[in-house]
């Protein structure tokens, strides 16, 4: 349903409709009223205090020379002072008028002594609410005719205002995404570990053994890790290493080269390449 009237005010010296409505309102009227212009009727169409409402002055101007008045009561519309002070004025100049009301409820304000005997169209359809209105006598053959300007909405300034909306979500995405990320790192989790009596990288692989580079520690714990290589190693320090359990593809050698390294902890298949480490003066124990 369109939010807004589809047709400018009608501003010719043709007979014309006024109608009325709250903002709230709008979508329901707007929909009414574009089938009344495709009928032919020349229609000045208000939204009282709405985005494309009439000022005063001009709204004054057009219930004084409209032919006819179809106002939209609700229980939101009737709250309204501007849109009461448009009824006053309808009827304190007699004009034609029919109201289409949203439903069942208690007209309040005065309104249903001032409309005791204005006749009431029930909400229907657009297509069954415009029908009725043709057949009501407010709305005659004489506010036929031309002049009808469609109104021009500014739908690029939309479209740029919804793709720097969509850019600002999407930059805040990715920049709480990369926060997250951060945030969950081995290096950001790792980085005051220096100085640590066991510190346990297992779960962070390959990252958690750079993260490390550069600290000093007592227990390294890399055991049960699907670690790739332990080539970057030697920029820890560590009294004793834990590899058990790491794949065994995974040479063992440069555990050699850890600034500091005592002690090697091993599981049993990894026995035969623990060579190096024992020929380097390091104590191989092997973890059951």
């Amino acid at each position: 349903m369109k939010k807004h009237f589809s047709y400018l005010p009608y501003a010719g010296i043709g007979d014309f409709a006024y109608i009325g409505c709250s903002p709230a309102d709008e979508p329901a009227a707007a929909a009414v009223a574009d089938i009344l212009v495709s009928r032919g009727f020349r229609l000045s169409c208000d939204s009282c205090g709405g985005k494309f409402a009439q000022s005063p002055a001009a709204l004054a101007e057009t219930i004084t020379h409209c032919s006819g008045a179809v106002v939209f009561l609700s229980e939101k519309s009737i709250e309204s002072l501007a849109f009461r002070n448009a009824i006053n004025y309808l009827l304190s100049l007699r004009k034609p008028l029919v109201c289409v009301k949203f439903g069942e409820f208690q007209l309040g304000y005065g309104l249903d002594m001032q409309l005791a005997n204005i006749p009431v169209i029930a909400l229907g359809s657009p297509e069954e609410t415009a029908e009725a209105l043709t057949k009501s006598g407010v709305l005659t053959q004489a506010m036929v005719g031309e002049g009808m300007e469609k109104r021009k909405f500014n739908r690029k300034r939309n479209y740029i205002i919804a793709a720097m909306v969509a850019v600002v979500v999407l930059v805040f995405a990715l920049y709480v995404g990369s926060m997250i990320r951060e945030r969950t790192s081995a290096a950001y989790i790792l980085q005051n570990t220096n100085g640590s009596k066991y510190v346990n990288i297992a779960k962070y692989s390959d990252e958690g053994i750079a993260a490390m580079a550069g600290k000093a520690v007592g227990e390294l714990d890399l055991s049960g890790g699907t670690f790739t290589t332990l080539l970057n190693i030697k920029e820890v320090s560590a009294t004793t290493v834990n590899v058990s359990d790491i794949p065994s593809n995974v040479a063992l050698w440069p555990l050699a080269q850890v600034k500091g390294i005592e002690i090697v902890k091993i599981s049993q298949d990894q026995v035969i390449f623990a060579r190096d480490l024992c020929n380097a003066g390091i104590t191989v124990v092997v973890e059951h």
